[in-house]
């Protein structure tokens, strides 16, 4: 009997500190808030923050940030693009920057599908906001038989004004400036403010 009221005892006490402990209803539901997204590091056109919030629209933007390791390179031909698509690629002695989203885990599938044709690749940048290391989820070109070639001038614009707007280092904007394109004239698919000269012909 004794044995039992000191076990009872204890299990009463342990109780009392825990939820003496406990966190308050409402820093678990901002807890479980925080989590509910993942970290995308985007270096192609979702650079910009108009394109991206065309299908990601809960897309938050954290932060610049590094990727090292890889290099940019352009592959193939997108029918949305007319062009080469953006892609990483494995390269010791480059860099790649690009920008740090938040997005919601109900946009996952979502960013898939725009991501159609791409496999997704877990990656470490280095942040500008903070110098901190973040786990990310982004995109690698999937084809194996890849041949390199231009982007379509809307292409490359999309993604210099992404850069542009978040303020990327000079030097890398620089790099992307000097990349050369395909001369397409006509319009894409997207018809973004952006781009709205260059779909009309740039009239």
């Amino acid at each position: 009997m004794t044995t039992f009221v000191t076990v009872l005892l204890l299990v009463a006490s342990f109780a009392s500190v825990s939820f003496a402990g406990a966190l308050p209803m409402s820093s678990i539901k901002e807890m479980n808030l925080t989590e509910d997204y993942f970290h995308y590091f985007a270096f192609g056109s979702n650079l910009l923050d108009e394109r991206i919030k065309v299908q990601i629209k809960g897309a938050e933007f954290e932060s610049t940030g590094v990727l090292t390791g890889y290099r940019l390179a352009f592959y193939d031909e997108g029918k949305r693009w007319r062009g080469a698509v953006a892609s990483i690629t494995e390269d010791p002695n480059s860099h790649v920057w690009g920008c740090v989203w938040r997005v919601p885990n109900s946009f996952a599938a979502e960013l898939d599908k725009q991501e159609s044709g791409y496999h997704r690749l877990n990656v470490t940048v280095k942040m500008s906001s903070n110098g901190s290391a973040v786990e990310c989820r982004t995109y690698q070109y999937s084809n194996p038989e890849r041949q390199a070639r231009p982007p379509s001038p809307h292409y490359k614009h999309v993604i210099v004004s992404g850069a542009i707007e978040h303020e990327l280092p000079n030097g890398y904007i620089e790099m992307l400036q000097k990349i050369k394109d395909n001369g397409y004239e006509g319009p894409v698919e997207l018809d973004l403010d952006v781009l709205k000269e260059l779909n009309n012909g740039g009239a």
